[in-house]
């Protein structure tokens, strides 16, 4: 077994805020999780302390049921691969994926095995005998997993691994990660800012804000139904538009405008009547039209995206997006009005910003 367990982590540098504020969270053994939130929220502190490169101030760390605090990095059995490879430069692919192994006294003949075995894996047996200087940062990359592989670790962690690749070699190295994953099925711990890395590779995702735990769900789950406003405007590309709303006794607001183009009954609790709501509605359930009843908006950007459009609007001074087919008719500085079902609607409590359950 090699899930991870953190319990109630507080780390702080000097004398400042604490970095992580009670951190309580178990990774499933053979399970991939993705740690995911803003630059600077602490996520990639949670992975440096798991890996014995940072001492938390207090809390406990287990690796496979063994409490590993104060436990030096080379003997917790895990395999770090960072954001910029650290490669030894004037060593070979080969000799950088084989350097751990020498380290650890093992003949010459099993480290060969090793390393061509998880070249072989990787597909990067040509790129062996080459200098990282030589090598492109996809390849680069490759060797970096092929080091972490052949230690044959409890768990890998990952350290915004893809963020110095380009657009394309972004998207097919997360497919080959992921597909790594599931021929090893080895603990893996991901940190990354983008959410469509998160969203696309993660069997669950934590979400930190700030040194604190939002939310951990499957991406489907954090996607339909987020705990909080920071959850729901943060997972979806664009993210989820927030409108404040209220419910008084003679109908329902949006921004201060009466709503009378819902089809069914605002599916809250009785009492929160004459209470400050958050609505949100995700873009690919905002209509846009020229004419009838909805929100009154201003269109500031017509976005093409190829299969289809984000249209940025401003709804009573807020701004907000919705998403179109790619012939949509509409063009900067158009005036239109927004509609939306509310069986699609997500509703806030307007002061703590948690989900309201049961709407």
């Amino acid at each position: 077994m090699a899930g991870i367990v953190l319990k109630s982590l507080v780390k702080s540098y000097g004398k400042g805020k604490p970095v992580l504020k009670g951190i309580d969270l178990e990774i499933g053994d053979r399970e991939f999780m993705v740690l995911v939130g803003p630059s600077g929220c602490g996520k990639s502190t949670v992975l440096r302390v798991i890996s014995g490169l940072e001492e938390v101030d207090s809390g406990e760390i287990s690796i496979g049921g063994r409490r590993v605090n104060g436990v030096p990095p080379r003997e917790r059995d895990v395999a770090m691969v960072f954001q910029n490879y650290a490669l030894y430069p004037h060593m070979t692919a080969y000799d950088n994926i084989a350097f751990g192994l020498r380290v650890r006294g093992l003949p010459k003949k099993e480290i060969d095995g090793l390393v061509r075995e998880a070249a072989g894996i990787l597909n990067i047996e040509p790129l062996l005998e080459k200098l990282p200087k030589h090598l492109s940062g996809g390849e680069r990359q490759r060797v970096a997993l092929g080091r972490a592989i052949v230690r044959k670790p409890k768990a890998f962690l990952f350290d915004e691994p893809l963020s110095n690749l380009d657009a394309k070699l972004r998207v097919q190295m997360r497919a080959e990660i992921s597909a790594l994953h599931r021929r090893l099925r080895i603990t893996t711990v991901y940190v990354t800012h983008d959410q469509v890395e998160a969203m696309t590779m993660g069997e669950r995702i934590t979400v930190i804000r700030a040194g604190e735990i939002q939310q951990i769900a499957e991406p489907l789950g954090l996607y339909q139904r987020p705990a909080n406003r920071f959850v729901a405007e943060f997972i979806g590309s664009p993210p989820m538009n927030t409108f404040p709303a209220r419910w008084e006794a003679d109908g329902f607001l949006i921004a201060g405008i009466p709503i009378d183009w819902w089809q069914g009954a605002v599916p809250l609790p009785e009492g929160l009547r004459g209470k400050d709501l958050l609505l949100g509605i995700r873009p690919e359930h905002i209509e846009v039209g020229k004419e009838g009843k909805g929100l009154p908006a201003g269109i500031d950007l017509v976005e093409p995206m190829g299969g289809e459009s984000n249209i940025y609007l401003t709804v009573e001074g807020k701004r907000a997006v919705a998403r179109a087919g790619p012939d949509a008719p509409f063009r900067a500085g158009d005036r239109v009005v927004i509609r939306f079902p509310i069986d699609r609607a997500h509703f806030f409590d307007g002061e703590t910003e948690r989900r309201i359950e049961g709407a």
